[in-house]
């Protein structure tokens, strides 16, 4: 039954990965899982429109050295779906597949569409809701929907757009996607999941969640306004919104150790709607 599971031995040297803290990692093609030694409920994490597992890297790492198990999407959204409800479906096949009841969903950008259509229509199977940067009617999107040819000039202009300190990530990442989307069918699906994010009617979701939900975001993110999050959190009937300094749209990435310390500081407390600021 478990056949599609293949057991991959995380290897340690003179410098020990924090991952070889979850002693075994299991590869189901979409998404990696990380098991860790605490008895609760996993840690999904889901990837952005462009961008893959990488850019949970560091939050990941932490808490798997930490003992938590984790789940990470490993290809950007638009490399693999050309609808936010395809990339939902998928969720919770992975889900099933390892054998999970419950999760921690965890999303950023376009990946918190996702996490927040999945928890609407499956709240029993969402311990809690993690959103960051996700999109909303009328948003902005930096143009990329209008793009007829993606250019590299043009992905590290997005780039730009996306971080509030650009230098926190490398000319490497913004090449590779920009190979990714020469692809004319991830490109396809790109424009495609942006119109859709532009149309996405995030108040009346809110409204419908019944699940505990955490709100992180970038005090800098152009995409995403901060300040139009922090109003829109007050439909969700539990809710915390925390702002992150000196951020832009991918706090996990730009800031990790904030990112993380609110993470960990809401599983710890009573839940409660607040606000607060790190």
């Amino acid at each position: 039954m478990c056949v599609f599971l293949i057991l991959v031995k995380v290897a340690t040297d003179a410098h020990p990965n924090p991952l070889s803290m979850a002693r075994r990692v299991y590869d189901a093609d979409a998404f990696m899982y990380y098991p860790g030694r605490l008895v609760q409920a996993p840690i999904v994490m889901l990837s952005g429109l462009v961008a893959g597992d990488w850019i949970w890297t560091d939050v990941r790492d932490t808490l798997v050295a930490a003992g938590y198990p984790c789940v990470t999407m490993r290809h950007p959204i638009a490399v693999t779906h050309s609808s936010i409800d395809a990339a939902a479906c998928e969720l919770g096949e992975a889900l099933d597949q390892f054998a999970i009841q419950r999760a921690m969903i965890l999303g950023a950008s376009l990946g918190s569409a996702v996490a927040l259509a999945y928890a609407v229509d499956n709240a029993h199977r969402v311990e809690t809701l993690v959103l960051s940067g996700a999109p909303a009617m009328g948003g902005r999107s930096l143009g990329i929907a209008s793009f007829g040819k993606l250019t590299r000039s043009i992905a590290f202009d997005v780039a730009r757009g996306l971080f509030h300190d650009r230098s926190r990530i490398a000319d490497e990442q913004i090449e590779h996607a920009f190979r990714l989307f020469l692809d004319r069918r991830h490109l396809a699906n790109m424009i495609r999941l942006l119109r859709e994010a532009q149309s996405l009617d995030a108040k009346i979701m809110l409204r419908k969640l019944e699940v505990s939900t955490l709100l992180i975001w970038g005090d800098d993110d152009k995409v995403s306004d901060c300040g139009d999050w922090a109003r829109l959190s007050a439909y969700v009937k539990n809710a915390t919104f925390v702002r992150v300094a000196r951020c832009g749209h991918l706090p996990m990435v730009e800031q990790p150790e904030r990112f993380t310390s609110a993470l960990l500081a809401y599983m710890c407390k009573p839940r409660a709607s607040v606000s607060a600021a790190i």
